[in-house]
């Protein structure tokens, strides 16, 4: 039987699983073939934790600033967003050049959905619904 819950901290890699792994349910963590990322500074970490749940979808600047800096924002903001930008590509390295892209507006992740545990997890908790709607409760306690 497959756990909705898993150990957010357990790098070892499956082998159907994403090469690249960002988990934001529970402690945000980058995990690239089963070692685990160092993602330093606050706001790089909140600029990532944005940018996953959005997966493969912009989000535009005025997004990131009010989530980085709320009703308070630098007048710097969006250079202070590309320098947080720079440095997590940084660190994302590994994982290729192209993982943060630089849209018209804004920034996205550009990983497949499956690459982030909250996809992962919504995916896990539609399949268990259709189950019980079918109704087949076995199958569904599967998900």
């Amino acid at each position: 039987m497959s756990s909705l819950v898993s150990d957010q901290h357990d790098a070892r890699p499956t082998p159907d699983a994403p090469r690249l792994q960002v988990n934001v349910l529970g402690s945000l963590a980058v995990v690239l073939d089963g070692r685990e990322l160092h993602v330093a500074g606050t706001q790089r970490r909140r600029l990532l934790a944005l940018l996953a749940p959005r997966v493969a979808r912009p989000t535009p600047i005025d997004v990131i600033v009010d989530a980085l800096w709320a009703d308070e924002p630098p007048t710097s903001a969006a250079k202070t967003i590309q320098a947080h930008v720079m440095r997590l590509r940084r660190s994302l390295a590994d994982a290729g050049d192209d993982v943060i892209v630089t849209v018209s507006g804004g920034y996205r992740l550009a990983v497949d959905a499956p690459a982030v545990d909250a996809h992962r997890f919504e995916q896990h908790v539609a399949a268990a619904r259709r189950e019980l709607a079918a109704p087949r409760h076995a199958a569904a306690i599967e998900h």
